[in-house]
């Protein structure tokens, strides 16, 4: 019996279910542990706490194929663009005390965003 290996195509949105589940955990982790310095206006870690929990509910409901890929991946690419922009529209602040709140977001957000832009492109159209 031989085992054919999957193509691209279809491994890409079970590595975009990984990252949403890995990434969603590290938000969550790291809106408990992580240093978000001065409370500035709305709390940051909370926005980090919704934004991986988001993203955990995510990448379980594509694990579990209950919603279309490209709804899917809409979702996630909202969800990252959202994290990409969050520190500055939310003013977390620009200086050595909230430096790894943004790159944590800006990082999550972008890798995201862009597993979420190279599935969407990646993709067969449906007839």
């Amino acid at each position: 019996m031989t085992r054919r290996v999957p193509e691209a195509a279809t491994q890409v949105p079970g590595l975009v279910s990984g990252v949403l589940l890995v990434l969603g955990a590290w938000l969550v982790v790291f809106s408990v542990t992580g240093v978000y310095g001065a409370d500035r206006g709305f709390d940051a870690p909370w926005n980090d706490r919704v934004a991986g929990l988001l993203a955990i509910g995510l990448g379980v409901v594509r694990v579990a194929r209950r919603v279309r890929l490209r709804t899917a991946s809409g979702i996630a690419l909202g969800l990252g663009l959202w994290l990409l922009v969050s520190p500055f529209v939310l003013n977390y602040g620009f200086g050595a005390d909230t430096a790894m709140a943004i790159l944590v977001d800006v990082a999550a957000g972008t890798s995201i965003a862009a597993l979420a832009l190279v599935e969407t492109l990646n993709a067969k159209p449906s007839v």
